[in-house]
């Protein structure tokens, strides 16, 4: 191990992860329904939890964003970026497929990944947020 790793035992983790799972399951059902990237995006400030620890030392500027809101923006103007988005995701038109797997040789790349809305027993999302991105795999 060098410096910039830290060992921890599995036991330790996963005692810790349990007092996360008993934190989380205390709050509210109506928090809970908001999904864990609402209520828990970052850790608890409670340094007793060995994941705080760890955000501590390898992302010690995590406080400082943990409450940045993103500023109200067009919303008019939002829509037409996503929609230049999902143009390059669903083809554009002129993309033309092609066998080429040199990607210096490409002029873009677009690399999709799916999220599974639960991890576990836990709502990732709120249930707004999953109906609309049921919609969309469905359109």
């Amino acid at each position: 191990m060098n410096k910039r790793q830290t060992f921890v035992h599995g036991d330790e983790l996963k005692e810790d992860l349990a007092r996360l799972v008993d934190r989380y399951a205390a709050l509210p059902e109506d928090v809970q329904r908001s999904g864990l990237i609402t209520f828990a995006h970052t850790p608890p400030d409670d340094t007793s939890f060995l994941v705080t620890r760890l955000w501590d030392i390898y992302l010690p500027s995590w406080r400082a964003f943990r409450d940045y809101k993103k500023p109200k923006g067009d919303l008019e103007e939002d829509r037409k970026l996503v929609e230049e988005i999902n143009g390059w995701v669903d083809g554009a038109p002129g993309m033309i497929s092609h066998n080429e797997h040199d990607v210096d040789k490409l002029d873009h790349v677009t690399i999709a990944r799916s999220v599974k809305v639960r991890k576990g027993r836990w709502r990732r999302f709120s249930e707004e947020q999953e109906q609309r991105m049921w919609e969309h795999e469905q359109s």
